[in-house]
């Protein structure tokens, strides 16, 4: 289990695989990106990260912080890693889970 040290302290060069990885293993504790509620589709992500959006800033962050009080359970696997629930670490679970959602072929 990766811990919110071990994020903070992954090089320069390594810290997207560690955000990805950190937020990531959050996303799978919580029972995988199809069972956190999101606030937009699949389409909408991938469309997102299609044109270019790897970070999803062009989905309005109003909505993601909307979501963040529904992160059931994510304030646990936080407190585990060494961390807690804020709106900003709640947007990066939901932006882990929508790409992971988004890498998923139906």
């Amino acid at each position: 289990m990766m811990t919110r040290a071990d994020y903070l302290n992954a090089s320069r060069e390594e810290q997207p695989a560690a955000h990805r990885r950190y937020y990531g293993e959050i996303v799978a504790a919580l029972s995988g990106p199809k069972a956190i509620a999101l606030p937009f589709s699949a389409d909408e992500i991938r469309l997102a990260l299609a044109t270019g959006d790897e970070h999803l800033n062009t989905l309005l962050l109003g909505r993601w912080d909307a979501y963040v009080s529904q992160l059931r359970g994510a304030n646990a696997e936080l407190k585990k890693r060494g961390d807690y629930l804020t709106l900003g670490t709640g947007v990066c679970i939901l932006k882990e889970a929508a790409r992971q959602l988004a890498e998923i072929v139906d």
